[in-house]
C-alpha cells in the first residue's frame, strides 16, 4: 500500500493496472519475515495526472479485467481511487 501511496503522492500517477502479477513482494532475510520489500511493476498504462486534477477521462478501457473499478468501465474516469479498488481485489483475491 505504501507504494502505491508514494506514486499518487510523490508523482501524481495513477498506475491503471493494479494485479497480482504487476506487485512483486521479496522476502530479503527468511529470519525476519516480517520484513518484506514490495515493487510495483509495468507502468505501461498508467497515467501522470495533470496539475490541479483528480482524475483522468481515457478513451478507451484500460487494466486488468477483475481489478477494473467501476468508475472506468461506466464512465472511463482514471483516479487514484481506481488504483485503490484494484489493491482491494488483489486483497480479496489472496484471501
Amino acid at each position: 500500500c505504501q507504494k502505491v501511496h508514494t506514486i499518487h503522492q510523490s508523482h501524481d500517477l495513477i498506475h491503471c493496472d493494479l494485479t497480482p502479477w504487476n506487485v512483486l513482494v521479496n522476502f530479503p532475510d527468511p529470519a525476519n519475515s516480517h520484513l518484506i520489500q514490495v515493487e510495483l511493476i509495468d507502468f505501461g498504462m498508467a497515467k501522470k495526472l495533470p496539475a490541479g486534477y483528480s482524475e483522468v477521462v481515457i478513451h478507451s478501457i484500460n487494466g486488468t479485467e477483475g481489478f477494473i473499478a467501476p468508475e472506468i468501465t461506466n464512465h472511463q474516469i482514471y483516479s487514484k481511487a481506481s488504483d485503490v479498488f484494484a489493491l482491494g481485489q488483489i486483497f480479496t483475491d489472496s484471501m
